[in-house]
């Protein structure tokens, strides 16, 4: 619908615009579209998973660590010159599917304490902190986390499916060791192994919180609708000014609103198509292309289930349906029943012989 006809312009006037206030919801039709990562899509992922999260977080998995006090046996001032961050360098990933609809997330870290250039630093504080897990006898630290693929209840998006970040934690048995940890310093040398527990719990935390909102961070920022030209959906609100606002559901620092897995707009067919070709030929119409429900995990991989639907319109959208006068008018045919095809839900195709990513 962008561009037909070569006479387009640049496609001024004749482009896809989104819909305000979204694809009617009562004439969605379920499963339109089907489709899945499979078990070899997954392993695909893996193994180019530095470049894809390189994408996703430009900046590198780094942690800013404030000034802190840690009640140890005494209290420890952390970070004293608001010149601290941890640096994380991604040694492994893994990807599970996991049943009903959750991609289980493994991450193998290996973390050393920075200053805010990204110099390797000890901090400065009432003990003197370095942080470095390549000291220990395992270089890396394992953190787990649960992408979840689950259905919307909010109005703004009922039905359709949303990207959440669960359950992120450092992994049974590869978690902080004494020796990735040095302390100094401190009145009369205070600052010793008494404290490495209360140091490792102060960390620990840290990095969970840090991983978890790095990861929501950059889920949020690729999946949430932002205003645009015409506007949050009916109900949700703007987080700020201009089209890069984030929608929320409910003012600042609540749950942004997800953008649709997919897309939905409005666009006049006729003119896109055969605008060149027919001058004056209008074809109005919204349409709508986009994951709904829960996500399928199975059979290590994952599968999603589309709504789809187009709608003729009257040329300003408000009118639904649309008619053209060179056509009959015929009764609307009931909404289809699609059911789910076995094929979506394995990993192989019949008449392929290498099995697809997609």
């Amino acid at each position: 619908m962008a561009c037909g006809g070569g006479s387009c312009g640049g496609c001024e006037g004749c482009a896809v615009q989104p819909i305000p206030g979204g694809y009617p919801i009562s004439e969605r039709v379920p499963n339109a579209t089907q489709i899945r990562l499979t078990e070899a899509g997954v392993g695909f992922l893996e193994d180019n998973a530095s470049s894809l999260i390189s994408s996703f977080i430009p900046g590198g998995l780094t942690f800013p660590v404030p000034r802190t006090e840690v009640d140890a046996l005494i209290t420890i001032t952390v970070c004293e010159d608001n010149n601290c961050q941890i640096q994380a360098e991604i040694e492994r990933v893994e990807l599970d599917p996991a049943s009903p609809n959750v991609l289980q997330l493994y991450l193998r870290l290996i973390l050393d304490s920075r200053d805010l250039a990204g110099a390797r630093s000890t901090w400065d504080g009432t003990c003197d902190l370095n942080i470095d897990t390549r000291a220990g006898s395992r270089p890396y630290v394992g953190v787990r986390a649960s992408i979840a693929f689950e259905e919307e209840t909010a109005d703004a998006r009922r039905g359709y499916t949303k990207v959440e970040v669960t359950d992120v934690a450092l992994a049974d048995g590869e978690d902080i060791e004494n020796d990735d940890i040095r302390l100094s310093g401190g009145f009369l040398g205070a600052c010793g192994l008494g404290n490495i527990g209360f140091i490792k719990g102060f960390i620990v935390g840290l990095v969970q919180d840090q991983i978890s909102g790095t990861l929501q961070g950059a889920i949020d920022e690729q999946l949430c609708t932002t205003a645009g030209e015409f506007g949050c959906p009916t109900g949700t609100t703007p987080d700020g000014a201009g089209p890069d606002a984030v929608c929320r559901y409910g003012g600042a620092g609540s749950e942004c609103v997800p953008q649709l897995l997919g897309t939905d707009g409005q666009g006049d067919l006729g003119a896109a198509f055969l605008g060149g070709f027919s001058p004056g030929t209008h074809a109005p119409g919204q349409f709508l292309l986009a994951s709904g429900g829960d996500g399928v995990a199975e059979m290590n991989g994952l599968s999603l289930f589309m709504y789809g639907g187009y709608l003729s319109t009257s040329r300003d959208f408000r009118t639904s349906p649309g008619h053209n006068p060179c056509v009959p008018v015929t009764p609307e045919p009931p909404m289809p029943t699609i059911p789910r095809a076995a094929t979506f839900l394995r990993n192989t195709v019949p008449g392929i012989a290498t099995p697809p990513h997609v």
